[in-house]
């Protein structure tokens, strides 16, 4: 990143779009949002185009209700995007990762601007912020805030979107990307007047009975355990999910659960949705939970947090997954 070049660039108001991955995650609308706060308090003219809706859980965030949903108003997002001055990819690595907005966003003109965290960046952007070893994308934000000198110009709102994000992309601050420079940024926050114990209870303490509900049936009757492998599966059918009326990210954090029992090293979260099976994977230590979403499953991610995609149904997918992966567990640990 040349931040001579980047200052340069912001020194007269622009027209900024900021724009993240398909189904939106707390780094995803964190980073976006704490983002946009500066880049409105320093005078420039700032939207947000997603892809797809976010999350009941985290639609508390400031300024959540003024995010342009591509799904649902494309002729709006696809003329923010292509009159845009600056554009911003924030928390996505490819331009395949935003769907439909990728022919908008690649034809667009305006200078782009990436921030990410994720491994083996593509090259689609004109200047970029690429730190896989970073816990989160809002962390990376908050660091290029003060490279700029802007860092003061992040209200407390802005604060609690970013802390949101650091918070969910480390699982409450446990996962092994989590490093010194994840809790000075939280300290900064925190010494600025930020309240850290309402964001968690905005984040965790906001659930609808019909979430509550449906973990309780997956911890009962979904839960598999295989002890011999050290892994642990949750599966749901889409007939499951919808008897339990859920609503979008209801089962987030649900493979966190398989994860916690003592013994398990590999969680695998199994769901069938729109002709697919959709699975989320955790491990612990070196076991690469990266490399088996991205030589099986079409998906990738970070070593111990990762995800990926099945054609077929929910029992061929278990069952590959147990074929592939179980039988050569060995050559997913880094050595």
């Amino acid at each position: 990143m040349d931040y001579n070049k980047m200052k340069t660039l912001f020194s007269t108001s622009k027209k900024v779009v900021l724009t993240s991955h398909r189904g939106p995650d707390g780094d995803a609308l964190g980073s976006t949002l704490g983002l946009s706060k500066v880049l409105k308090a320093l005078g420039h003219e700032v939207e947000i185009v997603l892809p797809d809706a976010f999350p009941d859980f985290i639609a508390w965030m400031p300024g959540a209700d003024e995010v342009v949903i591509f799904s649902e108003q494309k002729d709006k997002a696809a003329k923010l995007i292509n009159e845009a001055e600056v554009l911003f990819a924030l928390d996505y690595n490819a331009p395949s990762r935003i769907g439909e907005v990728e022919q908008y966003f690649v034809a667009a003109e305006g200078f782009k601007i990436m921030i990410d965290h994720h491994i083996n960046p593509q090259e689609f952007c004109d200047e970029y912020i690429s730190q896989p070893e970073i816990s989160s994308t809002s962390q990376l934000v908050y660091e290029f805030l003060e490279k700029m000198a802007w860092e003061d110009y992040l209200s407390i709102d802005g604060m609690e979107c970013l802390y949101a994000g650091i918070v969910t992309d480390t699982g409450s601050f446990r996962f092994r990307s989590v490093d010194v420079g994840t809790h000075r940024v939280a300290s900064i926050f925190m010494e600025s007047g930020m309240n850290n114990a309402k964001v968690h209870q905005l984040l965790f303490d906001n659930n609808q009975a019909s979430r509550l509900r449906l973990l309780g049936y997956c911890l009962n009757e979904k839960l598999e355990i295989f002890p011999e492998n050290q892994s642990a599966f949750i599966s749901l059918t889409q007939e499951e999910l919808e008897s339990f009326h859920c609503s979008k990210g209801d089962t987030d954090g649900f493979v966190n659960y398989a994860l916690s029992l003592k013994g398990i090293n590999l969680a695998v979260y199994f769901v069938e949705q729109n002709g697919l099976v959709k699975l989320s994977t955790r491990s612990i230590g070196d076991l690469a939970a990266n490399r088996i979403c991205s030589d099986l499953f079409n998906g990738g991610g970070h070593m111990n947090a990762a995800g990926g995609t099945f054609e077929g149904n929910l029992e061929e997918a278990k069952d590959y997954f147990k074929k592939n992966v179980f039988l050569n567990l060995e050559q997913y640990f880094n050595k």
